[in-house]
Formats: structure tokens, sequence, C-alpha cells
């Protein structure tokens, strides 16, 4: 089997997902590399299709354990031919729970042979730093204040997005959880890595 050209594909409401991704990629030192990003939905309505001569990589955040409901409608419709595959997940400092799990058993289903998976400690979602502004359209575009509370995946890109930092965390579970993984999960994870 020779690799000829390396796919990335992420998705990255907040960056931290993007930045280990593209981390790995260097690490990997491909000459032929291919950033695919699923952040946004436009980027979810075209179906990926691999080869067995391409390294897929495929890296997600964790959402309370697992990999984002919202993708995977996405994940499933890959058109792989035993493509090799690294599966990555990005959690923050919690636990990973079964998302590496979830993605590999997803991606295995598509057609795709995983060679390596790894779980990365990354930047919470409810900590504070520049990103991307809403990766599922749930704020209007033309009226910033509307929020479609249904398409909402609470992962703070808009309030670590908002110039004017008008936007916070409301009081009430959203932010009592917040506090509490401030607060218990203080003590650094290492990556972990399965060959």
């Amino acid at each position: 089997m020779k690799i000829q050209s390396l796919k990335l594909v992420y998705f990255s409401p907040t960056g931290t997902t993007k930045a280990i991704i593209q981390g790995i990629a260097r690490g990997i030192n491909q000459s032929a590399v291919e950033l695919i990003d699923i952040t946004k939905p436009n980027a979810r309505k075209q179906q990926l299709q691999t080869s067995e001569n391409e390294l897929l990589v495929v890296a997600v955040p964790v959402y309370m354990g697992r990999v984002p409901a919202l993708l995977m409608e996405w994940l499933l419709r890959i058109k792989a031919h035993n493509t090799p595959t690294v599966c990555i997940v990005v959690y923050g400092n919690r636990v990973y729970d079964d998302a590496l799990l979830e993605l590999k058993d997803t991606l295995i289903t598509c057609g795709c042979l995983p060679i390596t998976c790894a779980a990365y400690i990354g930047e919470h979602s409810f900590s504070s730093s520049e990103t991307p502004t809403c990766p599922v359209g749930a704020i209007a575009s033309e009226n910033s204040n509307l929020i479609d509370n249904e398409k909402c995946i609470t992962c703070c890109a808009c309030i670590k997005n908002c110039p004017q930092n008008a936007r916070t965390m409301k009081t009430g579970l959203v932010k009592d959880a917040a506090i509490r993984l401030n607060t218990l999960y203080q003590e650094r994870k290492e990556p972990v890595f399965f060959l």
C-alpha cells in the first residue's frame, strides 16, 4: 500500500480540533494534503469519497462523551474503499467516554480501515478565545439576536467570537456545567493513542 495523498476531515466550531489536525498533518509530512472543514452546514452537503491509496484523518470534538450528533448523517455517507484511516477525538480534559469507539465504528461502516486512534485534550468550548461564528447556522445572519435553539449545539463559538463581548453564557444548566467542568477537571490529562 502506497499512500498518495492525505485527506484531513475536521469539525471545529472553536478552532481547537482544527489546530490538532493541522499538527498531525505536519507530523505526517505528506506533500499532497487536502483539508476538508465540515464545520459549516454547507460543507456537510458534499459527500466524501476516498480510496485505498489515500490516508484519511478524521477529527471531531467530543460533546458529552459522544461524536456530535449532527455529524453522524454526514459521516455515514462517506464512501471509502479500504481507506487507511486515523480516528481522532478532541475533548476538554473531562473524559472522551465512547466518542472514539463511536467514531471508529462509524468509519468502519463506511469502508474505512482504522489503523490508529487517538484522544487529544484541547481547550474546552466553555473556556475563552477567538473562534469562527456559528457552525450550525443557529444564528440568523440578518439579525444576530435571533437564535434557533433547535439548531444550537452549545459549542460557545458565538460567545468566543463576539467582537463586542456582548454574548455571554446565561445563568442556568449550561453555565453551571461550565463552572463544574472548570472546577473538577483542572488537572491536565495526556493524549491517548491506540495502534
